[in-house]
């Protein structure tokens, strides 16, 4: 049932597997058909609610451990704003452009663009959720044993597809 990694770690060979992308396929398709529509509405709405055009947010995070792939959003907040974790993350940041941005964050509609690689196969449907390379980094900086045990999980972690989910 497990796949064992070269190193004696044991995979979930499911994440992978064939039946896994047909039903990506059979579920992404026809929902990115279907909302694209809504995402292209709403990337216009926020190309004018966020006042500096780019209503896309691009990331990097890795694919499986080794190699990359550029993660994109709807950028539903703008791009300074305070460096406060407490304020950063909380529901009532500033940097979040009124109520239609919070509206598109609640209903995760700002997730959209993500069944593209889904399509492309960077991404699955259900899996894991990987840190981007900045919090590993910060993981590996710090130098604290339990940010350590997290990253070694999170290594274990990035080797599986990531999901939307």
């Amino acid at each position: 049932m497990y796949q064992v990694m070269p190193n004696g770690e044991q995979i979930n060979p499911y994440h992978d597997s064939r039946r896994k992308r047909m039903l990506d396929l059979l579920v992404a398709l026809p929902m990115r058909a279907a909302t694209l529509p809504v995402q292209k509405i709403s990337a216009v709405y926020l190309e004018h609610a966020l006042g500096d055009g780019a209503p896309y947010f691009h990331q990097e995070r890795s694919l499986l451990g080794l190699n990359k792939f550029t993660m994109t959003k709807l950028r539903t907040m703008r791009h300074h704003g305070p460096t406060d974790k407490e304020i950063a993350y909380s529901q009532h940041n500033p940097r979040i452009p009124g109520f239609g941005a919070r509206l598109l964050r609640l209903l995760r509609i700002d997730e959209l663009p993500q069944l593209t690689a889904v399509l492309k196969k960077d991404m699955t449907l259900v899996s894991v959720r990987p840190l981007d390379d900045q919090t590993l980094e910060h993981y590996q900086d710090a130098g604290n044993p339990d940010l350590m045990e997290q990253l070694r999980r999170q290594i274990k972690i990035n080797r599986i597809r990531p999901g939307l989910t």
